[in-house]
């Protein structure tokens, strides 16, 4: 992950979080499926992917926040040159609204922070702006920057192309946000589903232990209940894919 994506305190809760709930989710599997607690050393291999996939969902998580943090300052921008700021002037204007929605510690107000001060130092405020562009790698930033920088280049109304243009990344975020909220119910059917099959062994092993005692501690019964499980950890990963949208 790169340093302008990095923070500390909370990333070092987040992987806290997903190990503890990775360990849980070993000692339930181990017990559910193999009633041995040693299935665990064989199953650990799965850190692999699952580091993977929080790793993702972490980078995922960060980019979303970001992109509604943009959002405000693109807002803020945009007035501030509708009040007669000069670029720079409104980009360091906006900082104070920023640190009032977002805090301190945001992506957004960092990069404010670092945009004014090379700004002060070579004067280039273009070059500042591609440069925070390539850095952050944003969708939404770098069509912004693009059409910015055009029409800087070519002498048009700035401050009617940047509202424009500010105008149609907020509709896209907000389309995106509202897309994301109707899926947020979805997603939870999805996480509850995808616990049944665990409930269902929980419940026949405490209810009627002798009914599944066939699939433990013997060789058919493992590979049975390993095919299980691959089975079940694939529909589960292509149930997450498939609630997936992204607005293009």
């Amino acid at each position: 992950m790169k340093q302008i994506w990095k923070e500390e305190a909370q990333d070092r809760k987040f992987w806290i979080q997903r190990w503890l709930g990775f360990i849980g989710a070993l000692i339930l599997i181990s017990y559910l499926f193999y009633r041995s607690f040693y299935a665990m050393a064989g199953l650990s291999i799965l850190a692999i992917p699952y580091s993977r996939i929080c790793k993702r969902e972490l980078m995922e998580e960060k980019r979303s926040r970001f992109t509604l943090q943009l959002r405000d300052f693109l807002q803020i921008l945009s007035g501030n040159l509708e009040a007669g700021d000069s670029i720079e002037h409104a980009i360091e204007h906006s900082r104070d609204e920023l640190v009032r929605q977002w805090g301190e510690q945001s992506f957004i107000v960092a990069d404010v922070d670092n945009i004014c001060r090379q700004i002060k130092l070579s004067g280039q405020s273009s070059k500042v702006l591609m440069k925070w562009g390539k850095l952050r790698d944003d969708n939404e930033l770098n069509m912004f920057l693009q059409v910015f920088l055009y029409g800087k280049r070519s002498g048009g109304n700035l401050r009617n192309i940047i509202f424009a243009t500010t105008s149609s990344i907020s509709n896209r975020i907000e389309t995106s946000k509202e897309i994301q909220t109707i899926l947020a119910a979805k997603k939870f059917e999805q996480g509850i589903m995808s616990m049944m099959p665990m409930f269902i062994l929980l419940y026949v092993g405490i209810t009627n232990g002798e009914y599944l005692s066939v699939l433990y501690k013997n060789t058919v019964g493992v590979i049975f209940m390993t095919v299980c499980l691959i089975l079940y950890l694939v529909a589960v990963l292509l149930g997450r894919r498939l609630l997936k949208i992204e607005v293009d």
